[in-house]
């Protein structure tokens, strides 16, 4: 820890050295760029605003629902960032070490699952426009995380059983790019604010699976407890279907834009 903490210090010196508010002002930023940035954008600012009537994005149907679902796939997430290690040592009895390599599986595969989504997502806008190309693949890796949570909690053989965990995450992170880009587009010109709504449901999702998982290993076994997480993919998986990413909150309909681009 004292050999990574200052690391902190060193990324932030880095990024107030080399980061922009504006592309405009970058040195590395040339004038082909800037036009291919600045094309088909309306006329803004210069400065950021200082009133981003939180009102109105706290009311925005699309952001709560989008924050709903968002919170639902983080109960899973929550659950291999919670309680992963001590269910492999605890419940499966895993040596430490071996749970620790086992741990990183789930971390490996779902850092590939979120590269993968972000490259799927924007496919699949450019070519079915930002409604479906931000829904699908919430949903697949919502449906799929939940049937492998089921999977892993119930199958026998442990082996197995970490295996399709690993994967369930693979599917969890999935959706991760999507989501934010699904915030960018609704959120509009209060993208930053409709993002700050987003996370801070699914950080209270992570609260509430704190406290919500070990009760239900308590009252009904582990098996109940980790599988608790297949019913809430399958309800953030139904509430993607509401959210209208081509809604935005102050440009109107995104997904002409998306596809003349």
């Amino acid at each position: 820890f004292l050999i990574l903490s200052p690391l902190a210090f060193v990324t932030a010196a880095v990024w107030y050295w080399y980061s922009r508010d504006r592309p405009a002002d970058h040195a590395a930023v040339n004038t082909a760029e800037l036009a291919l940035i600045g094309s088909g954008r309306e006329d803004e600012a210069t400065e950021c605003e200082v009133d981003i009537h939180w009102t109105r994005v706290l009311m925005d149907r699309n952001v709560l629902l989008l924050m709903l679902s968002y919170s639902c796939m983080n109960f899973v997430f929550y659950e291999v960032f919670n309680w992963f290690y001590y269910y492999l040592v605890e419940v499966r009895e895993f040596d430490a070490q071996t749970a620790g390599y086992v741990t990183s599986t789930q971390w490996i595969a779902g850092g590939a699952g979120a590269a993968l989504g972000g490259w799927l997502c924007d496919r699949l806008c450019r070519r079915l426009g930002l409604r479906w190309g931000c829904r699908w693949p919430i949903i697949v890796g919502m449906l799929a995380s939940a049937c492998l949570l089921v999977g892993g909690a119930f199958f026998a053989d442990a082996a197995v059983a970490v295996s399709l965990l690993a994967l369930c995450f693979f599917f969890n992170q999935l959706t991760e790019g999507t989501y934010w880009a699904t915030s960018i587009a609704v959120g509009g010109r209060y993208a930053g604010a409709a993002g700050g709504v987003l996370n801070t449901g699914a950080n209270l999702m992570g609260v509430a699976n704190a406290f919500l998982v070990p009760l239900f290993a308590h009252a009904f076994g582990w098996q109940i407890a980790l599988a608790s997480g297949a019913v809430f993919a399958v309800v953030g998986a139904v509430l993607i279907l509401l959210v209208r990413a081509d809604r935005s909150l102050d440009r109107g309909n995104l997904s002409q834009q998306v596809e003349k681009s």
